[in-house]
């Protein structure tokens, strides 16, 4: 079963639909709504011209260098912990598996767990009800999944994580906040000016509010596919909160950062206990 799906709006939809029409009656019988998004699984576009199919595939294929430059953090913060302290790695909600195939050329043993069996997690079950032993693992990750509780599940989430976890856990969600970012980098050849060589982040948030995302609005949904239910920055919850939350369940930030090419995602590394 292909993991790969068109996800995009409504009116791109209906557009591609104005393009081909002879196979519009094919892509309705085909696509699923969610909220403002139209997903199409490419398992079931067999049988429409090559044309179509290229496009939905090109739209299915679509990679994003924020999104792909968060991968690289993942990585990278990983690898530059103590090897002696991270070998077993349990990953909650692994989706497409790009951490997974990453993490496969390095010295560690991941397991992965979700509660849809189409993404073929190596345990299926529901985080709020898993079970996992706790002190099984090394370190556990979680990247771009908690925002797909509702925000009163989130202490217990990351109370279930920590508890898993022999040493650190490691999550990221998303940031919605108005900023600017600046990205300095350098390569200086020069002996006496090499030392100077390398990169520069810089992000300045602006405190303005961002709205709340309609919590009761979203568990309405029928179609329950990938919904925000909350997001840091928001009005009701600034990141302090947030931090607040994961220091009270047991948790010692080590570390965390915006992604400074995708400042939408915000990484916490955590250590237990």
């Amino acid at each position: 079963m292909s993991k790969h799906k068109v996800n995009i709006s409504i009116k791109e939809f209906e557009r591609i639909k104005k393009r081909y029409p002879k196979n519009s009656n094919r892509l309705d019988q085909i696509v699923e709504f969610a909220g403002p998004k139209a997903i199409l699984d490419m398992d079931k576009v067999e049988g429409l011209p090559y044309t179509l199919t290229d496009e939905l595939w090109r739209l299915a294929l679509n990679i994003n260098k924020g999104n792909f430059t968060s991968y690289f953090l993942q990585l990278k913060e990983i690898l530059e912990l103590p090897k002696s302290k991270v070998f077993s790695i349990l990953e909650i909600g692994p989706g497409n598996g790009i951490f997974k195939s990453l993490l496969t050329n390095f010295p560690y043993k991941l397991t992965t767990v979700d509660i849809n069996p189409d993404n073929s997690p190596d345990i299926v079950c529901d985080i709020l009800k898993s079970p996992i032993k706790d002190n099984v693992f090394d370190m556990v990750v979680c990247f771009q999944m908690l925002e797909h509780l509702p925000y009163k599940y989130f202490g217990q989430v990351i109370k279930n994580l920590s508890s898993f976890a022999k040493n650190y856990v490691f999550i990221s969600i998303p940031y919605q906040s108005n900023s600017f970012s600046i990205s300095i980098r350098s390569r200086l050849v020069n002996r006496f000016l090499s030392r100077f060589s390398g990169e520069r982040n810089f992000i300045l948030p602006i405190r303005l509010p961002v709205k709340d995302i309609d919590e009761q609005k979203m568990m309405q949904r029928k179609d329950k596919h990938n919904p925000h239910y909350w997001e840091a920055g928001r009005k009701s919850f600034p990141i302090e909160r947030i931090l607040k939350d994961i220091k009270s369940n047991g948790l010692t930030i080590l570390k965390k950062f915006h992604n400074p090419d995708f400042p939408y995602h915000y990484f916490i590394l955590s250590s237990v206990g």
